[in-house]
């Protein structure tokens, strides 16, 4: 996909945080509004980031989308039983779960289970997971919104496996807020998740971001270096940011 290998492209972004990759993607917005690649609001569940703050996960999405269980989009045929979306999931991959604002879980523990079994890297689930103590017996790491005590049915059902998936933040009415834009992630997107949250790297921008970042990263170093001897943060940004 768009010349660059998994393994290339693990190696590239390796050295950064998702706070350093989602810095070089909001520079390259002023040519592509796409570039925006924050899943916002979703965080490391497991491990704690109370408990582990090195956690990472970095690998290609494998999406799964879901539906309002009332939707009349078609639930895709099974092409053998028995089937199950969850061991669909490539060794190696991301998981990606997304669904419509809902109470319930779509990740639990017999899911991560089958995720550690297969050689997956994490799920990233924009929505809730449960089963927390299962989770966290895994070893598996986790990203979400939240936790619920409720399973998938009857709230939502599966719609796509292997596709993509848009990611919206709901507006929240407050007068003034800033508008989030969506984020589309594809299978084969690059996702990067740590203890400061989870952002999608399309895989063509790849090189772009790691040699931003590249240089982002070296002049911040520059910045806290001279914050940590006594400069102001003015004087610092001055010195090496040009402003």
């Amino acid at each position: 996909m768009a010349g660059i290998s998994d393994e290339e492209a693990i190696k590239l972004l390796e050295p950064f945080t998702s706070c350093d990759v989602s810095d070089a993607l909001s520079k390259l917005m002023a040519e592509d509004a796409g570039a925006f690649g924050q899943l916002t609001d979703i965080r490391q569940v497991i491990p704690s980031p109370h408990a582990d703050l090195e956690a990472r996960v970095c690998g290609p999405a494998f999406t799964m989308e879901f539906v309002a269980a009332s939707s009349p989009t078609p639930t895709p045929a099974a092409p053998t039983q028995p089937w199950h979306h969850m061991d669909q999931a490539p060794p190696g991959s991301v998981v990606v779960m997304a669904y419509p604002p809902s109470p319930n879980a779509v990740f639990g523990g017999l899911m991560a289970a089958r995720c550690k079994a297969l050689g997956v890297r994490g799920a990233v689930v924009v929505g809730r997971v449960r089963d927390m103590r299962e989770l966290l017996a895994t070893g598996v790491p986790v990203f979400a919104a939240g936790t619920s005590t409720l399973g998938l049915a009857p709230f939502v059902r599966l719609a796509g496996v292997g596709g993509s998936v848009t990611v919206r933040t709901p507006a929240t009415g407050v007068e003034g807020e800033v508008p989030v834009p969506p984020v589309h992630v594809a299978t084969g997107d690059i996702i990067l998740a740590d203890c400061d949250g989870v952002v999608r790297i399309p895989r063509a921008l790849v090189r772009r971001v790691a040699a931003l970042a590249a240089r982002n990263t070296e002049i911040d170093a520059r910045c806290m270096a001279d914050i940590r001897a006594g400069s102001s943060i003015a004087a610092a940004f001055v010195a090496h940011r040009g402003k």
